[in-house]
């Protein structure tokens, strides 16, 4: 969670949908219960934020030590409390601080468990009640002798069962789940909850006219490629190409792309949370499955693929994040530069046909070097 975030939502100073502002720490755990469960079931499919240390008129005032609590205290917490089914809201505390004074955020994160509710009564300093659904209405939470609008409960399960997203929102999640997905044959596969959601293989093509510049850093510079398609019936949900590398040893999906500083190109990276990283988990999973490792002996998950220097962040803040921070990196990593330029520039004298552009590789090569800084400094903040 960045800091730009919460200062944005102090800013406004006024409280919203999916977050809330409070002048210290809860004297009364019925009412941090009951507030939690409510921003856990806010109805704008966004992480909440109580924001603790900024007045109701959104004065930022500082929070002081009284009832001061920490991730491991909201973890017992909740975890003493009786979930219906022990799904239990996932909390995050953090600590920032604003022209010297510290405000606490307690982050509940946006998931598909909707609604969160309790099966027992919970008593402690107030009454949270058993098989009551709490949500928030602009500013306002459900009161704790109260339900929600039958609308809004109708809201909440049809998010758990995933009714209230796209055809494509809803092929990304499925992705998540691989032991669902089955492949009866080499290019079909079905998901066997849902079998209208479908992967499509097309059969081996040689490709002779579209040579990707990065089989270069592969042993075997043959290229291959097969397309993938994600149907919902017969409807294309998305398309990509399955790259076969290292002469058909190495079978990567599709990619993304993300800046680099040299030569101002762009260059493949793999988002996780995109359809790019949910099919690369797919194709370098290695669990017992059908599909498991297809064309791919070398690679034993997806982080091994960071060695053939395809970047890989987990969602796209963090591809934003790698972005601004390439900004603020002034060296070139001119060792690697020069052995893969002399490398290239003795391939492209052997080679009559497929010249391999230059900037392209070098912009890939570093590109990695300042990834591996960027995960250096995220790692010790």
């Amino acid at each position: 969670m960045e800091k730009k975030l919460i200062q944005e939502l102090i800013e406004r100073k006024t409280e919203g949908e999916y977050w809330d502002y409070k002048q210290q720490w809860y004297s009364k755990k019925a009412d941090m219960l009951h507030d939690i469960i409510c921003m856990a079931n806010n109805l704008t499919n966004h992480d909440a934020y109580i924001i603790i240390g900024i007045s109701d008129s959104g004065e930022l005032i500082g929070v002081s030590s009284d009832n001061r609590k920490n991730q491991e205290n909201i973890i017992t917490f909740l975890r003493n409390v009786d979930f219906e089914g022990g799904i239990r809201p996932t909390v995050y505390v953090h600590t920032f601080n604003f022209d010297d004074k510290e405000v606490d955020v307690l982050e509940i994160k946006n998931t598909n468990h909707t609604p969160y509710y309790l099966n027992k009564e919970y008593k402690n300093d107030g009454i949270v009640h058993a098989y009551h659904i709490y949500t928030r209405i602009g500013d306002t939470n459900t009161p704790k002798t109260e339900s929600a609008n039958i609308d809004k409960v109708e809201f909440l399960w049809k998010k758990r069962f995933g009714l209230t997203l796209s055809i494509k929102e809803r092929f990304l999640q499925l992705l998540d789940n691989l032991d669902e997905w089955i492949f009866e044959t080499e290019y079909e596969g079905y998901n066997n909850i849902l079998p209208e959601f479908q992967i499509k293989i097309s059969e081996t093509l040689i490709d002779e006219t579209q040579q990707m510049p990065e089989r270069f850093f592969f042993t075997d510079k043959k290229y291959y490629f097969q397309r993938i398609e994600l149907l919902y019936h017969n409807t294309v949900v998305y398309r990509t190409n399955l790259h076969n590398y290292d002469g058909g040893k190495i079978a990567l999906p599709g990619y993304d792309f993300v800046k680099s500083i040299y030569e101002n190109l762009c260059v493949p990276c793999y988002i996780m949370t995109n359809f790019s990283g949910k099919l690369l988990r797919l194709w370098t999973d290695n669990s017992e499955r059908d599909y498991c490792l297809r064309g791919n002996p070398y690679i034993s998950n997806y982080e091994d693929v960071l060695h053939y220097n395809f970047l890989i962040f987990n969602n796209e803040q963090e591809k934003q994040s790698f972005e601004k921070y390439s900004l603020t990196v002034d060296d070139v990593n001119n060792e690697d530069i020069t052995y893969w330029d002399n490398r290239l520039k003795e391939y492209n004298k052997t080679t009559a046909n497929n010249l391999i552009a230059n900037e392209y590789i070098l912009s890939m090569v570093q590109a990695k070097y300042v990834y591996k800084k960027w995960k250096k400094s995220t790692s010790l903040l």
